[in-house]
């Protein structure tokens, strides 16, 4: 148990979970029973991230920023031209590349039965900074 020093009035909380006394002030019982979800109003409305989440959600995955990757380099990609690349089913890339394009990070181009997507030009430093990412040591 915890003494209390005299000079300090303090009143005695239930012990938590780690067995250790909590001892609280009356100047501090005071301050903590203000709302502390008011310290951060801006925080209150997270719909002003749900185009940086969309963005984030579709970089999630190592398909999908090597076809990023292919597109930087390349330009435009057909599902069809990466397959034998990636290893993976055509329709597997196909999503991937719909979930890019989801995000909006892709514009595409259909023709005939084909569809082509490329990076949208004011991604492209965005993306080279993600794909040039370390972790740090």
């Amino acid at each position: 148990m915890l003494s209390i020093p005299n000079s300090v009035s303090a009143k005695r909380a239930l012990n938590n979970t780690k067995g250790f006394d909590i001892l609280i002030t009356e100047k501090r019982i005071g301050m903590m029973s203000k709302p502390s979800c008011n310290m951060l109003p801006e925080l209150n409305d997270t719909k002003k991230y749900e185009e940086q989440e969309l963005v984030l959600r579709a970089l999630s995955n190592k398909a999908r920023l090597a076809l990023l990757d292919a597109m930087i380099k390349y330009g435009e990609v057909c599902a069809c031209e990466v397959e034998p690349i990636l290893k993976l089913a055509q329709p597997t890339i196909t999503l991937h590349l719909q979930k890019l394009y989801a995000g909006g990070l892709l514009k595409k181009r259909e023709d005939s039965k084909f569809t082509y997507y490329s990076l949208k030009e004011e991604y492209v430093p965005f993306v080279k900074a993600v794909l040039s990412l370390k972790k740090p040591s």
